[in-house]
């Protein structure tokens, strides 16, 4: 799935909100590709995958304003949230 838009449309976000999780529960899916740099994607694996920082803070290490959006904070709580709960952790990449 990718966002093609950059920003003009929040309808992409919230369907990625209500798709991920879908994948992520029922075919396994584990790796979130963002565009976004390294040390943002570091940012958000370490909140998603041990706790470590803040939503808001993290949101805030989001360079690309396009997805610093209340759709994908409520993605990356998603992410954290499944990760407490299962062994096998979802990790999110940059491209």
């Amino acid at each position: 799935m990718g966002e093609a838009t950059h920003g003009t449309a929040t309808k992409i976000f919230l369907i990625l909100v209500l798709v991920i999780p879908i994948f992520g529960e029922n075919e396994n899916f584990k790796i979130f590709g963002i565009e976004a740099s390294y040390g943002e994607c570091n940012y958000i694996n370490d909140y998603i995958q041990s706790g470590i920082g803040n939503i808001d803070s993290i949101m805030n290490y989001i360079n690309f304003w396009t997805w610093r959006t209340e759709e994908v904070k409520e993605l990356v709580i998603w992410m954290k949230e499944y990760n407490q709960r299962h062994t096998e952790k979802i990790e999110v990449l940059w491209i």
